[in-house]
């Protein structure tokens, strides 16, 4: 059995695709030859040393732009954090697992997610 992983790695000759995301800050996947991906999944464009990371929206039905900042003071060191970060900031999103290795900031960036979102929320458990 697999584990679903929710990110996939686009590589491009094109580079003016990732200025033109930057740009709209929406991109159709059909101009990456995607099928219809799931909802929320995260693609990382990556063309001659420039790099975009997106969010397949399933009710816009486009890929969006995911905004970089910092949560509560903890700012991302890779990928995978920006993209545990924006969930878990992101109201639409009810539930998220996060998986990875010892040392990865799961934890870390778990509770700063809960710091930032506290005042929509009645009660918070970390467990």
């Amino acid at each position: 059995m697999r584990l679903y992983k929710g990110k996939t790695e686009l590589i491009f000759e094109d580079a003016s695709i990732i200025a033109k995301f930057y740009e709209k800050e929406i991109l159709n996947p059909e101009l990456l030859i995607v099928a219809t991906p799931p909802s929320n999944h995260i693609y990382i464009l990556i063309s001659h040393g420039s790099s975009a990371l997106g969010r397949y929206n399933s009710k816009s039905r486009f890929i969006e732009n995911i905004e970089i900042k910092n949560i509560y003071g903890i700012h991302p060191r890779n990928a995978e954090q920006y993209f545990t970060m924006h969930v878990l900031i992101n109201p639409n999103v009810l539930l998220t697992t996060i998986t990875g290795s010892a040392g990865a900031g799961k934890t870390l960036i778990a509770l700063a997610g809960a710091l930032e979102q506290r005042s929509n929320f009645k009660q918070i458990y970390l467990a």
